[in-house]
Formats: structure tokens, C-alpha cells, sequence
């Protein structure tokens, strides 16, 4: 598992959709992330942390998190928090 911890600023709405029928998760939110130096990152959180940034985050807000890089080169959230800007 590849650990990072990132600060950036969510650029897309994130969307948030519901599994059917599944045992692993229930819910998910995927959104991007514009770090320093124009990168871009997918970023994707699961249950509990999907409902926590569908409820408190939005587009424009810049977040430190921390987070772990998926083979499909998605970063899933840990932990996340607004950042001071």
C-alpha cells in the first residue's frame, strides 16, 4: 500500500452514488484534485467517509488528506480535513 498525505483543491462537483447488491460498500464519492504545479489527481472515498465529504465539502475547497494509491491509480481517502488557506 502506497501511503500519501496530499493538500489540494477539489475542482470537480464530487458525485455520490449508492451500490446495489453489494457486501463491500454501500456508498461512494469520487471527485478530482488540482495539487501544486497543476496536477491532477482522481480521488474516491467509501460509506462513512463517502457520506462525511458529501455532507461538509464542495467544488473550490481546499483540502489536506491523507490517502492511499489504488492499482487504478486512484487515490482512497483515510482521512481527510478542510486546510487553512
Amino acid at each position: 500500500m502506497n501511503l500519501c498525505l496530499l493538500l489540494g483543491q477539489i475542482i470537480t462537483i464530487p458525485q455520490y452514488n449508492f451500490f446495489y447488491n453489494s457486501k463491500k460498500h454501500i456508498s461512494i464519492i469520487e471527485f478530482k484534485v488540482k495539487l501544486n504545479k497543476d496536477i491532477i489527481l482522481d480521488v474516491q472515498a467509501f460509506d462513512e467517509k463517502a457520506d462525511f465529504i458529501y455532507q461538509f465539502f464542495d467544488i473550490k475547497e481546499f483540502i489536506c488528506f491523507t490517502g492511499w494509491l489504488d492499482t487504478d491509480m486512484k487515490v482512497n481517502i483515510i482521512e481527510i480535513e478542510k486546510a487553512d488557506t
